[in-house]
């Protein structure tokens, strides 16, 4: 498409819907933006081109009067006062308004470019115009006055003419006016006569006037053209906007409408309409928020027209005033998150992103998590686990009967603090710094026999069976750990003296593994 036929262009460009029917909707009434000040190279060519173009239609058809003035000048002086060669005159007036007229229909129908134009429009306008400026030239002063001032009102006429057909292309008027206008005034100040002097300076100043109303209105018509193609762009490129934003709406997955600052609707895509639709009827231009909270909550079952079931409707409603926070809400079995924009125009931009699976996903998490739960808090075993820097972040209440601590007083708190005898402390601390550093896990995955702590700071013997976790918060160590006191008190006390009951309890007895107690040693 070119830039001339761009100019021909209207708002029709963008007056479908290109979200129409079950897609979505969208409102082609919006006020158009600023248009741009300056055009660029091609646009301030194709205005030229229109203006020649312009020009050249008036011409087709207005050339012709030349032919009309002529013959209208040759009965009038045939009859009146015959002037010899007058004829000649005449004829060659009509061939040069033919070949003006005949170039202007030609350039019409090819369009050869702005150059060809030119040379069309000026130079067909210098030799129409010459051919006027002969008239008083070679007959002024064989004329009569009658004869004379029929010269000036013709070439008076013809000046005007010129303006109205061909003004739209000031080249082309002035090629014609000047040539015509400007042997006349001469011819007339010639007579040498105050009479003359005044008809002289009358068409001085009539030729400054028809001269600035041309080069005013080409201007004028200029800026019209400026003004179109500007329109033209600016409608094209809402037209490549409004396409691009339909295949993204279309595109998404999320659903999107837009409310007017009187908040109405205005556009809305296919996952708008899916969603909302079943609960508030077909969606169509115009119709109000409040309108489909209302309609959506009587269908969800919320009777708005009651006092304890509107609060849902209130509170939905105070959301909307008040946009820029998220929250969550369902439709039907699924759940959305919600987010509302208001734009510096008024209008509210809504969104729904369906978090149905993630809704689900923390469902079975919240059940697995209670199931472990109960899982942990109904073993017979005490369960600890610690994070990477020996911090308890799970403590049972088998733990909490084994060792004296409650959960909510040792969580949070280090191991090393509370359960680990003083000697076992740098061994349990060198232990994790290994398994961080080295991946050398001597402990997990088998049961160990230790000496563990109690509150009072009573130590006892104890099983340790250990899990080493890798999670998003980093690595974790689960501990199951049972109290063997109760087993290995008869054994040790078969195997012992009578006389030493109480080497039981002596320091170097404490249960530890075996390089547990050479590290101790150590």
């Amino acid at each position: 498409m070119s830039h001339s036929d761009r100019l021909h262009q209207t708002s029709d460009a963008v007056s479908h819907d290109p979200l129409n029917g079950t897609s979505g909707g969208i409102r082609t009434d919006l006020p158009l933006s600023i248009l741009p000040d300056r055009l660029d190279e091609n646009e301030q060519h194709s205005i030229l081109e229109e203006k020649i173009g312009m020009a050249a239609k008036g011409l087709r058809w207005g050339s012709l009067i030349h032919v009309v003035l002529a013959l209208i000048l040759y009965g009038v002086f045939f009859q009146s006062n015959p002037i010899e060669n007058f004829s000649y005159w005449a004829l060659g007036l009509a061939a040069t308004a033919l070949i003006r007229s005949l170039g202007c229909w030609w350039y019409c129908a090819t369009r050869p470019g702005v150059k060809i134009g030119r040379i069309i429009h000026i130079g067909s306008g210098l030799l129409a115009g010459a051919m006027w400026g002969l008239l008083p030239v070679l007959f002024f002063s064989d004329a009569n006055l009658q004869q004379q001032v029929l010269m000036s009102f013709a070439l008076g006429g013809i000046s005007v003419g010129a303006l109205v057909v061909s003004g739209y292309y000031p080249p082309s008027f002035y090629a014609l006016c000047l040539p015509s206008l400007t042997p006349l005034i001469v011819m007339i100040f010639a007579q040498n006569s105050m009479q003359y002097t005044g008809m002289g300076l009358m068409l001085i100043v009539f030729l400054a006037t028809i001269l600035i109303l041309g080069s005013s209105f080409g201007r004028t018509l200029a800026n019209f053209l400026e003004l179109q193609i500007a329109r033209t762009n600016l409608l094209t490129r809402l037209q490549e906007n409004s396409e691009i934003l339909s295949a993204a709406l279309k595109a998404g997955h999320d659903t999107f409408a837009m409310f007017d600052e009187n908040d109405r609707l205005v556009i809305w895509n296919r996952s708008f309409s899916e969603n909302i639709s079943p609960l508030a009827g077909p969606l169509k231009v115009g119709i109000s928020f409040s309108h489909l909270i209302k309609v959506g909550a009587q269908t969800r079952g919320i009777a708005v027209g009651k006092e304890e079931d509107s609060a849902w409707y209130k509170q939905r409603m105070a959301l909307h005033s008040q946009p820029g926070s998220t929250f969550e809400t369902n439709i039907g079995d699924r759940w959305f998150l919600v987010q509302e924009v208001r734009t510096p125009t008024g209008h509210a931009v809504v969104t729904h992103t369906d978090i149905s699976a993630i809704k689900q996903r923390e469902r079975q998490l919240r059940d697995s998590e209670a199931a472990k739960a109960g899982i942990v808090q109904a073993a017979l075993d005490g369960v600890i686990t610690v994070d990477e820097t020996g911090t308890v972040i799970d403590f049972n209440d088998a733990a909490a009967t084994i060792f004296g601590w409650s959960p909510d007083e040792i969580i949070g708190r280090s191991i090393l603090d509370t359960v680990i005898p003083d000697h076992a402390k740098p061994l349990f601390a060198h232990g994790i710094t290994k398994a961080l550093t080295e991946g050398k896990r001597p402990y997990v995955g088998r049961r160990t026999e230790i000496t563990a702590q109690r509150r009072d700071g009573t130590r006892f013997p104890a099983e340790l069976s250990l899990v080493d976790v890798h999670t998003e918060r980093g690595r974790l160590f689960t501990g199951f750990i049972r109290d063997i006191s109760t087993r290995l008190r008869p054994n040790v006390a078969c195997a012992m003296p009578a006389t030493k009951p109480r080497q039981l309890l002596a320091p170097n007895r404490i249960f530890l593994p075996p390089s547990a107690t050479k590290f101790a040693r150590q």
